[in-house]
């Protein structure tokens, strides 16, 4: 399906969206991958950070994974390394999954991301944007909501959330990874 890729046999948990925080109107298809200290997903239109500790470690991290992140890697090898990013490299591959099917795939970071962008449909240039000023009232007024809820729920979405207050997506994630291989 896509050119240097490699289809896991291993789906992702259903929950796994709700885990990442997708946000209802992404499409089809998104990527996960590390870059700029943060764990991401992307859907090409949409992107947004989300626990390290609570979900991508354990995402990555677990047996089901590891075995299946190394057929990615004889597949793949000898052209490529597979890295998701880290603080210190941005990302040559992306964990791709699609949302309906929960698919997984691990494929080039640059292609996927040219292919999750062309989800969108293209600015008609000779349109201009007009905002009212009752839609940019009601812009800013969700702006605002969205920053009190982040600040609210800050454990759902920081760096340090396992240190306050564990999520139990951690441990549902290994788990169900864990059972699917055994199975």
């Amino acid at each position: 399906m896509f050119e240097h890729s490699y289809k896991l046999s291993i789906p992702a948990p259903e929950f796994l969206k709700e885990a990442i925080n997708v946000v209802e109107e992404t499409k089809q298809w998104i990527g996960i991958f590390y870059q700029a200290t943060n764990a991401t997903w992307s859907d090409g239109g949409w992107s947004k950070t989300f626990s390290y500790y609570d979900v991508y470690y354990p995402l990555l991290k677990n047996d089901g994974m590891s075995i299946e992140l190394a057929k990615a890697y004889q597949k793949l090898k000898p052209d490529y390394n597979i890295d998701f990013g880290s603080d210190d490299t941005e990302p040559s591959h992306i964990l791709l999954l699609n949302q309906y099917s929960c698919d997984l795939y691990v494929t080039e970071f640059n292609t996927e991301m040219k292919f999750l962008r062309e989800q969108y449909p293209k600015a008609n240039p000779s349109q201009k944007a007009e905002i009212t000023p009752e839609q940019l009232e009601q812009i800013l007024l969700e702006h605002q909501k969205q920053m009190q809820e982040y600040i609210q729920n800050y454990s759902k979405n920081g760096m340090f959330e396992s240190f306050r207050s564990p999520s139990a997506y951690r441990n549902r994630i290994i788990t169900w990874f864990n059972n699917y291989c055994l199975n």
